[in-house]
């Protein structure tokens, strides 16, 4: 099925000419939107989407999202960006934090 943000959501193949753009999604994609759509973000957050899955579900949302709001958006990008920087050592407990604002 074609995911169109012009169309507002998914669209047939006998309706595709009329959607005005989009991303074709596959079977599985169709299957993580629509658990979505009927879960809460916590079941979201234990849900296993393969790297393969998960790029088709960005590009396809990412393309609807832009549709919609009528420009680019970089917090995706900036997302993106946090996500590949090296992992850190855990903060110290509170107790052992120091204000580094003058007093």
């Amino acid at each position: 099925a074609l995911l169109s943000g012009t169309a507002g959501g998914l669209v047939c193949a006998g309706c595709r000419p009329l959607a005005g753009g989009g991303r074709l999604v596959g079977v599985r994609g169709i299957k993580v939107l629509r658990f979505a759509r009927a879960n809460s973000i916590a079941r979201m957050a234990d849900l296993r989407i393969g790297d393969d899955l998960g790029r088709e579900l960005r590009a396809a949302l990412g393309d609807a999202i832009r549709v919609v709001l009528d420009h680019e958006v970089h917090s995706g990008r900036f997302v993106e960006q946090v996500g590949r920087l090296a992992p850190r050592t855990p903060a110290e407990p509170a107790g052992d934090v120091q204000s580094i604002t003058p007093s």
